[in-house]
């Protein structure tokens, strides 16, 4: 499995999905088409919801980790630009009508000090997701469970291993479908609100 799972066949996958009309078993069956013997345990105790949600929950702290050094670089470029032009005079503008005399600097750092709080909230939005971990679709650890014969330490085991691994350091300890979606509307809700005001 590990020498193969950098082998993504899309095509297969698309074709799989159109049939099984699900997303995530077709991949299931496109790996399990590359790696056949295992194909009996590649899904054994997920469900799709652990392996879409906590996807989704990698892809979204990954995201943050791709903007936040990109927003900095930006918070940094406008910081000259600021300083550059700090006493340029410049007319300010209210609903679109002329106003008092300004500068460029004024004007810029007002951008910066947005941009600022828009990295402390994305830090922080990053920063509070908990990963999902080995919990299915109504959030029991039912399918696990089974898989090690009742031991729940064991289970406990792997849900902590699978969370590290993924690189969170914290998990929710309780979860089903809806709290999860809840997070990604709690996100954007928050995003809209700090950035359109």
């Amino acid at each position: 499995m590990e020498s193969h799972a950098e082998d993504i066949d899309f095509a297969m996958a698309a074709e799989e999905e159109r049939k099984l009309r699900h997303d995530v078993m077709a991949h299931v069956h496109t790996f399990a088409h590359c790696c056949p013997t295992a194909a009996p345990i590649i899904h054994l105790g997920a469900t799709s919801c652990y392996v879409g949600d906590n996807t989704d929950l990698i892809a979204l702290r990954d995201g943050f980790n791709i903007l936040l050094p990109k927003l900095a670089r930006v918070i940094d470029r406008l910081a000259n630009f600021l300083e550059e032009y700090a006493d340029l005079p410049t007319l300010g503008f209210t609903h679109f009508q002329p106003a008092q005399l300004t500068t460029v600097g004024k004007r810029a750092c007002l951008w910066l000090q947005d941009l600022v709080m828009d990295v402390t909230n994305l830090e922080r939005a990053r920063d509070d997701l908990r990963f999902r971990g080995v919990k299915g679709t109504t959030g029991t650890q039912a399918s696990f469970l089974q898989l090690f014969q009742g031991d729940h330490d064991k289970v406990e085991e792997l849900d902590k291993m699978v969370t590290e691994m993924a690189g969170f350091k914290k998990k929710k300890k309780n979860t089903c479908k809806r709290a999860e979606r809840m997070v990604f509307i709690q996100r954007h809700v928050k995003w809209t609100l700090t950035t359109h005001g």
